[in-house]
């Protein structure tokens, strides 16, 4: 979507607008992109429609590294015949409408709607793109989005006045059928719809070198989740715990003053600012579904205040060249995912600390979050707010040719919120966690349910870690028609208390990454051409999230790889059916290799081994498949033309050689070779 303002104050009333098309041959997508706007004298409209058909992706070398197929089998992903990824193709469209309107010559008020949807959309890394199940779906994807904004000028002591009234409703169909393709494992669909309604304001004064700026904001949250299984051999329906409590709210309201003083025009400037956060979070019993006379979420709330703030300088050191210096304080209230959400995530199958706490089993924190993880000891506890010291100095240089930027940064967490193995006392087998069956549990307590490979997870106030990294960033115009421009990236994580890198969650942190460009655009010609490199070093800084992650490091232990040789391999005629002529049985081979499941055992994770660090003890040791993201150049070349005035069309050949790659938290492989065209008319 474009984010463009309407215009107005012409005196003449003026129509103008703009259509793009544009198509990649990496995945045969198409797609389409209208603007329309209407700019008078006292007002201005803008429509802006967007379109777009992704289908099969191909990926780098036509492979895709973290395939089941690759992970549970030990073969390539293409052995079915194709080198495109089934189930990574949706449509997505989506519409806006703003308007502009002068109410007088010191006030203003716009307005802005969008609506947008995804359809077709499966998570892939769930299917045969990493655990191998046969259904997850996701249905629905909408977003309803709108404010109204009223501005004026010369307001009492104030120079500006700005208020607004917002509403932001996100919502989504998740349907999901675990078990490794278990043909005859319950369905879950889950429905969510967050409603979001807002009211803000702010002043701004300047006086003496000063810009001040004072408001306050205020957000409601409201969430409808309804959830249920289905047997998809007798099609009972079953009313289960949502993956979000139904009904749950947060309310979340703030202050804040901010101020920018040129204590020294022209070489120094100083800015800080001040906020105060309270946030209420509130479930009820009575609003959770009721089986057998119990609801299936208890009562819950939570308050969490604090302040924020942050202060900086920049400093003109020579004509060209400043340095910034920037402190803040923040803290991250967990929201209503993170207190209250049971159900599958990216990393896989997570437990609120209620949920746990109520199974009465003595839940405890996991040391790690894989399955080697044993009790610390520490109870599972509701979440606290995390808090965080952030420290950044910068440099940056712009004169003549050359324009240049450092910046280094350091975060200290505290508090930090990740998520660990949940450990429970004996007797979990046959407890229910939403809508899943803990179906079993290690020595030393880690449980698992059919919805994913890896063990439940529960987030955790858990230690501090720390953050340090760098970026930098130029541009040099070596002649008046070439300029070299690139950026290089580092992040290194760990936590305080094990130096190891730390179970933030998520897609884990990226490698030092760097952009390289050298373009040709000519002066006073209507074309130009850019090549360019992107490059990512390995990192083998992967946490323990990271490694039992289906989607970085793709762990799997003998017993899974039974598990899909058996169902989804079988479903989706990778293996014969098993000696009772059905899937999930005993007695089928690999059609590719003709091995029975025992060889295939043996040649991907043979006992007594030692695979990535890890010794293969018996048929539930879980063994990364990768113990490190692997690095990757990436070239590419791109340009365009001006045939006119109105008339654009540009290209992007990107991964010219092909290559497979990835990156951390990563669904999918990037795309293979991928020819961009893209034609934009103006009106």
């Amino acid at each position: 979507m474009i984010s463009r303002q309407p215009g107005y104050g012409l005196a003449d009333p003026e129509w103008n607008g703009e259509v793009e098309t544009f198509y990649g041959a990496a995945d045969n997508s198409f797609g389409g992109n209208v603007l329309i706007s209407y700019s008078g004298k006292r007002f201005g409209l803008l429509g802006n429609f967007v379109g777009r058909r992704i289908n099969s992706l191909r990926p780098g070398d036509g492979l895709d590294s973290h395939s089941a197929i690759t992970r549970f089998l030990g073969l390539p992903s293409d052995i079915t015949g194709s080198t495109s990824l089934p189930d990574t193709g949706f449509t997505q469209y989506s519409g806006t409408f703003h308007a502009n309107f002068l109410i007088a010559e010191d006030q203003n008020l716009s307005f802005r709607y969008q609506r947008s949807q995804q359809d077709g959309g499966k998570r892939y890394d769930q299917l045969l793109g990493g655990d191998g199940n046969l259904q997850a779906d996701l249905r629905n994807l909408m977003l309803d989005f709108g404010y109204l904004r009223y501005f004026k000028r010369g307001v009492g002591f104030f120079d500006n006045l700005s208020a607004n009234v917002s509403y932001n409703s996100q919502r989504e169909e998740r349907i999901n059928q675990g078990g490794q393709g278990n043909p005859f494992a319950t369905i879950t669909n889950d429905k969510e719809r967050t409603s979001t309604y807002g009211v803000a304001a702010y002043l701004d004064k300047q006086f003496w070198r000063n810009d001040l700026l004072v408001g306050a904001d205020y957000y409601y949250d409201t969430v409808s989740a309804p959830s249920f299984n289905t047997d998809p051999v007798t099609q009972v329906v079953t009313l289960v715990r949502p993956r979000v409590p139904n009904g749950s709210t947060y309310k979340l309201a703030g202050i804040y003053f901010q101020d920018v003083f040129n204590a020294v025009p022209g070489r120094l400037r100083i800015s800080g600012s001040l906020r105060y956060n309270v946030g209420k979070y509130r479930a009820r019993a009575a609003d959770a579904p009721v089986v057998g006379g119990v609801p299936l979420f208890p009562d819950d709330s939570a308050t969490f205040k604090d302040f924020s703030g942050r202060i900086g300088a920049t400093v003109t050191i020579l004509e060209g060249l400043n340095a910034t210096f920037n402190f803040s304080r923040g803290f991250r209230a967990p929201n209503i995912t993170a207190i209250g959400s049971l159900g599958l995530v990216g990393v896989g199958f997570q437990v609120a600390s209620t949920d746990a706490i109520a199974l009465d089993l003595n839940a405890t924190i996991g040391s790690t979050a894989d399955a080697t993880a044993v009790s610390t000891g520490t109870p599972v506890a509701p979440l606290n707010s995390e808090l965080s010291n952030n420290y950044e100095l910068g440099l940056r240089y712009v004169r003549g040719r050359v324009d240049a930027r450092f910046a280094a940064f350091r975060i200290d967490y505290a508090n930090t919120i990740v998520r660990q193995t949940l450990i429970l006392g004996p007797g979990a087998v046959g407890r229910q966690l939403g809508s899943q069956t803990i179906t079993s549990q290690n020595a030393n307590g880690a449980v698992f349910v059919p919805a994913s490979t890896s063990p439940v997870l529960v987030q955790a106030n858990f230690g501090g870690s720390k953050l340090n990294g760098y970026e930098f960033n130029s541009d040099l115009r070596v002649a008046r028609d070439w300029l070299v421009g690139g950026n290089i990236s580092y992040v290194h994580a760990e936590d305080e208390a094990t130096g190891l890198p730390p179970n933030l969650g998520g897609g884990g942190i990226p490698p030092t990454f760097g952009f390289l460009r050298l373009r040709y655009q000519p002066v006073g010609k209507n074309f130009w051409f850019e090549g360019y490199v992107n490059a990512a070093g390995e990192q083998d800084r992967l946490s323990s999230l990271d490694l039992a992650d289906r989607r970085t490091g793709g762990g799997r232990s003998r017993a899974q790889i039974q598990n899909f040789f058996r169902r989804g391999a079988c479903v989706r005629g990778i293996t014969t059916v098993g000696s009772n002529g059905q899937c999930n049985a005993a007695g089928g081979t690999l059609i590719a290799t003709g091995e029975t499941q025992a060889q295939v055992q043996n040649r991907v994770l043979p006992i007594g081994a030692t695979i990535n660090g890890v010794l293969v003890v018996n048929n539930d040791t879980v063994v990364p498949l990768f113990s490190a993201i692997p690095t990757y150049t990436l070239f590419g070349v791109r340009g365009g033309y001006r045939i006119n005035e109105k008339h654009e069309i540009q290209f992007d050949l990107k991964n010219i050689g092909d290559r497979s790659h990835r990156m951390p938290g990563w669904g999918v492989d990037g795309p293979g070779r991928n020819l961009v065209v893209r034609y934009k008319v103006k009106f």
